[in-house]
C-alpha cells in the first residue's frame, strides 16, 4: 500500500516510475477495488508531475470503476485532488467566501461558462456540495469532449444522466448541464431528434430548479428554437422564442443586450416566414445591442450583418445588401479568417448579390469559398454546408452547366434528406435538380419525379410558399408534355 500512501502525500520521482512498472502486474489482478485505487494513485502522481493528459486518462478510468463500485470515498479523494491542483495553479479563493445569491444567479445564467473555466471543479463543488458519481462522469465527459473525442464524451455524459436518474427525481444543476452538452454533441453530428430530446430534458430540469420564468432557461430554449427552425417547424419555434423574449425582457428590461440573441432567432423565423420588414426590424435591434457591447468594428457583428443583407436581398435591394455584406466581410477578416462561419454567411449573401448583378463567375467563387469554410468547420453532415452546395449548383445551372450543377445538387439533396431539414429546403434543392436534369431526354422521367417531389415538399412546408408552388406547377405542366 506504500504506493497509495505516497500518492496521498504527493511524492513524485521514483514513486512515479515504480507505479508505471507495477501497472501491468496490477492490471492482471482482476480485483476492481484495487485497480481503481491504483489508477487513482498513478493519476495523482502524474498530476503532480505535470503530465496532465495521462493523469486525466487514469483518473477517468478510476472514476469509471469507482462509480461502478459506488466507492464514494475514492470519488471524493479524486475530486479533492483535482481541486487542490487547480487551486494551487490558479490561486482560487475559497468558494465559501462568495455571496450565495450571486452564486445561484451565476449558476443559472452563466453556468455553462464553468465548463470552460479551469476552476470548474471547485465551482461545481460550490454549487453541488459533495461530489457524486454522476458529477464525476459529467467531468470525464467534458474532458473527452475538450480532447476532441465526441463519441466517448457522449458515452460518459449519458452515464452521468443515468446515475442522476438513480439518485432521485430532484432537479439538479449538473443534470441540466449534462443534458445540454449531450444535446450539443448530437446537434453537431446532425442528429436532431436526439438533440431535441436532450435540450427538452434540460429545459425541464432548469424549470424544476429555477421556475418557468427564469433567464437561466435560455441555454435550453435557444437551441430548441434552432432545431425547430432547421426542421421548418416555424409556429412551434416562434412560440418558444417569444416565451424566451418575454422572460428576458421581464428580467433585464426591453433594451437590454441579453435580448440580442433571441431577437436574432425571431428575425430568422420571420425571414423564413417571408416577413422581411419584421426580420429587418429585429436584426437592427440586435445590431444596436451588439454594437453597444463590442463596438462597430468587431468581427462579432459579421454574421448579424449577413442576416441583414439576406433580408435586403429578399426586399430586392441588392445595393444595400452588398454594402452590409462587404462591411461584414471586412469585419470578418479581422477575426478568424477562413475558419469564420460568419464570413461564410457573408460570402453566401455576396454570391447571391453577384448573381443578381449578372456576375456569375464572381458569384461562383464566393459560393465555393463559403462552401470550403463550412465543410472545414462544420463537416458535410450540416444543413449550412448542404445549402452552400446547393448555391454552387444554382450558379452552375445559371451558367448553363447542368451536368456539374446536378452533381452538387444531388450531394446537397442527399445531405438534406438524411438530416431531416425543413421541407422547404428539400423542395428547393429537388426543384433545382429537376431543372438540371430536365433538358436531357435520358433523365426526363426522373426530373419530373423530382419536380413532383418538390411540389409535395412545398405543400408540406410551413409558411408562405405560393411563389414556389406556382413556379413548380408551371414547370411540371411544360415538362410532362415532353
Amino acid at each position: 500500500m506504500g504506493l497509495f500512501v505516497a500518492a496521498e502525500l504527493g511524492r513524485g520521482g521514483p514513486t512515479l516510475e515504480m507505479a508505471r512498472g507495477l501497472k501491468k502486474e496490477l492490471s492482471q489482478i482482476g480485483f476492481a477495488p484495487l485497480q481503481a485505487r491504483y489508477l487513482y494513485a498513478l493519476g495523482s502522481l502524474q498530476l503532480g508531475a505535470g503530465d496532465l493528459f495521462s493523469a486525466q486518462t487514469n483518473l477517468s478510468l478510476a472514476v469509471d470503476l469507482a462509480g461502478q463500485l459506488r466507492d464514494e470515498s475514492l470519488l471524493q479523494a479524486i475530486f479533492n485532488r483535482l481541486m487542490e491542483r487547480h487551486r494551487a495553479e490558479l490561486k482560487i479563493s475559497s468558494p465559501g467566501a462568495q455571496d450565495p445569491s450571486a452564486g445561484r444567479q451565476a449558476e443559472a445564467i452563466g453556468g455553462e461558462r464553468l465548463l470552460f473555466d479551469p476552476g470548474m471543479f471547485g465551482e461545481l463543488k460550490r454549487h453541488l456540495g459533495d461530489t457524486t458519481p454522476a458529477v464525476m462522469m459529467l467531468q470525464t465527459g467534458l474532458f473527452h469532449r475538450d480532447q476532441g473525442r465526441p463519441d466517448l464524451a457522449r458515452e460518459y455524459l449519458l452515464r452521468s444522466l443515468a446515475l442522476n436518474e438513480q439518485e432521485g427525481p430532484a432537479p439538479r444543476f449538473d443534470t441540466a448541464l449534462a443534458q445540454e452538452i449531450t444535446g450539443r454533441l448530437y446537434l453537431a453530428s446532425g442528429e436532431y431528434e436526439e438533440a431535441f430530446h436532450h435540450f427538452r430534458q434540460a429545459l425541464i430540469a432548469r424549470e424544476g430548479r429555477f421556475g418557468r420564468d427564469h433567464p437561466g432557461l435560455s441555454s435550453a430554449l435557444e437551441p430548441l428554437v434552432d432545431i425547430l427552425l432547421i426542421r421548418g417547424e416555424l409556429d412551434e419555434g416562434k412560440k418558444h422564442a417569444l416565451r424566451l423574449a418575454a422572460i428576458l425582457e421581464k428580467s433585464f428590461g426591453a433594451g437590454h443586450p441579453e435580448l440580442a440573441s433571441v431577437h436574432i432567432l425571431l428575425a430568422r423565423l420571420a425571414l423564413r416566414a417571408k416577413e422581411p420588414a419584421q426580420a429587418l426590424k429585429l436584426y437592427q435591434s440586435a445590431l444596436v445591442s451588439r454594437e453597444s457591447i463590442f463596438g462597430r468594428d468587431s468581427p462579432e457583428l459579421a454574421e448579424l450583418l449577413a442576416g441583414i443583407g439576406e433580408v435586403q436581398l429578399m426586399q430586392k435591394d441588392p445595393e444595400q445588401a452588398r454594402a452590409n455584406l462587404e462591411r461584414a466581410i471586412s469585419l470578418g477578416g479581422r477575426g478568424t479568417g477562413e475558419d469564420d462561419l460568419g464570413l461564410a454567411s457573408c460570402l453566401e449573401g455576396l454570391g447571391q448579390v453577384e448573381s443578381l448583378e449578372g456576375d456569375l463567375a464572381r458569384s461562383l467563387s464566393s459560393q465555393q469559398r463559403a462552401y470550403r469554410i463550412r465543410e472545414k468547420v462544420l463537416g458535410l453532415g450540416n444543413p449550412d454546408t448542404a445549402r452552400s452546395g446547393r448555391r454552387i449548383g444554382e450558379v452552375l445551372l445559371a451558367q448553363q452547366r447542368p451536368g456539374e450543377a446536378a452533381q452538387w445538387l444531388t450531394l446537397s439533396l442527399r445531405q438534406e434528406e438524411s438530416l431531416g431539414v425543413d421541407p422547404h429546403e428539400i423542395g428547393t434543392t429537388s426543384f433545382l435538380l429537376a431543372k438540371a436534369l430536365g433538358e436531357a431526354p435520358a433523365s426526363l422521367k426522373y426530373a419530373v419525379a423530382l419536380g413532383e417531389r418538390a411540389m409535395h415538399k412545398y405543400l408540406e412546408a410551413e409558411g408562405d410558399n405560393v411563389y414556389e408552388k406556382q413556379e413548380v406547377s408551371e414547370w411540371l405542366q411544360k415538362f410532362r408534355k415532353r
